[in-house]
């Protein structure tokens, strides 16, 4: 389903092309934005370089989650115009369907950007096999982390909030540009916020950390948050799916 609408998304090349160009280009101000904050010297410890490295990562984990996973922010939509009934009648599961409800061109554009961006930090970054192995991890648990956070869980508000939609996106917004700034410069209570309540640094910052000084402790912690978040969007998920249905039954009745 979707390498079908991946190929109709690029039938039209002049769109596809505009389209293309339209993401490096604001990817690319996005970054440089927040570099200029670098010009006067490290902050706690991070620096421009490793900052790059932060954006880049981000960019990778967005592009490939949403590659297979955006069509969940059309939930709160569905949910309100009552298309969500259509998916339930369907054999296959309704958050497989959910997921691929739709494409967005643009995030392959930011996997890609990002897996170059990664490979120079990687490619210039001392390391070894056991700490590049451990970054691949930290890796995987923030793509599970940014498909939690960003796409399910404040999707979920459209079963129990009628017009949820521009909520859900919010709070998808706060995660994503949360990892994409330079938050790993925070300090204290604040940066605990955004390692497990708001888990941004798990998304970006905490795998380039990785490779330069080896947080085995923040690894811990945010994989057990992340961890115990995916069990509670599953959960979550399938409770407000049995509310949905016993209220489809109730209003049939």
């Amino acid at each position: 389903m979707l390498g079908q609408q991946y190929r109709v998304a690029i039938g039209n090349r002049g769109a596809f092309l505009f389209t293309i160009s339209v993401g490096m280009v604001v990817n690319s101000l996005m970054a440089l934005g927040w570099v200029s904050i670098f010009r006067f010297g490290t902050f706690n410890g991070w620096n421009v370089y490793e900052y790059l490295a932060t954006f880049g990562v981000s960019m990778l984990v967005f592009g490939v989650v949403n590659s297979l996973s955006i069509g969940i922010l059309a939930l709160p939509n569905l949910v309100d115009s009552g298309g969500f009934d259509d998916m339930l009648l369907q054999p296959s599961p309704p958050l497989v369907q959910l997921a691929t409800a739709r494409v967005d061109i643009t995030s392959p554009i930011d996997a890609g950007m990002g897996l170059a961006v990664v490979g120079v930090f990687i490619a210039t970054t001392p390391s070894d096999p056991a700490r590049l192995l451990v970054f691949l991890l930290s890796l995987v648990i923030a793509m599970v982390a940014f498909w939690c956070f960003a796409l399910l869980l404040p999707n979920l508000v459209a079963f129990y909030i009628r017009g949820s939609t521009r909520l859900a996106f919010m709070a998808g917004v706060l995660v994503q540009d949360g990892s994409s700034s330079p938050t790993a410069i925070i300090g204290g209570w604040a940066r605990i916020l955004y390692l497990v309540g708001v888990p941004a640094l798990m998304v970006a910052a905490v795998p380039v950390g990785i490779l330069t000084y080896f947080g085995w402790k923040e690894l811990a912690i945010g994989a057990v948050a992340v961890l115990c978040a995916l069990r509670l969007s599953l959960w979550g998920f399938a409770r407000s799916l049995r509310r949905y249905t016993g209220s489809n039954v109730i209003g049939a009745r």
